[in-house]
């Protein structure tokens, strides 16, 4: 899977569960494996991350901050 097509399908997938997340775990992280669908989520990003790596060792995720525009954001 190249990184764009992570980035869509990790999209699509949180878009059919985000009304849940934002209702349940809002300002969290979520991580989502786009093939499998299963998601994980965590006050942290690093353990939202390390959850779904230990699932999928091999695969890679798409993270973003539930009910937020951006998974991270920086001050410069």
């Amino acid at each position: 899977m190249t990184i764009q097509t992570i980035i869509e399908d990790g999209k699509m997938v949180y878009e059919t569960i985000r009304p849940t997340l934002e209702l349940r775990f809002p300002g969290q992280y979520v991580a989502i494996d786009p093939v499998s669908k299963e998601y994980f989520i965590d006050p942290a990003i690093g353990r939202a991350l390390a959850k779904a790596q230990t699932r999928f060792p091999d695969r890679q995720f798409y993270t973003t901050q539930i009910g937020e525009r951006t998974a991270i954001k920086m001050k410069v």
